[in-house]
């Protein structure tokens, strides 16, 4: 049985300290499990983060993630464009880089 004090300051560090649960399964020889469900319980429990801020926040990550892969696409989009323009003028080097990029897009794709 762990000690209450111990399991206390446990879930302190974990949800108001921000300390991995790695860390903390390794300093109090607690396992991640246990750690992760202690600290559930107590969010839970105490409302430390209501589930509706939660969603709210988790909404917004979802739109900025969306924003940067719709970036990331259009900057691959360019790059694909030039590289395509490259070689129809014959620079050095543009082959290799159309079969780099070819090879990283079927990479995706699978």
């Amino acid at each position: 049985m762990i000690d209450t004090k111990i399991k206390e300051k446990v879930i302190r560090e974990r949800v108001l300290g921000g300390q991995s649960i790695e860390h903390l399964s390794k300093t109090y020889g607690v396992s991640p499990g246990t750690i992760s469900r202690w600290a559930k319980k107590y969010i839970r429990d105490n409302g430390a983060i209501s589930p509706e801020l939660y969603a709210q926040d988790m909404g917004k990550e979802i739109e900025r993630l969306t924003e940067e892969v719709r970036r990331l696409r259009a900057e691959r989009d360019i790059l694909h464009t030039l590289i395509l323009e490259s070689m129809q003028r014959g620079a050095p080097g543009a082959d290799a880089a159309y079969k780099y990029l070819e090879k990283t897009l079927e990479e995706k794709n699978n």
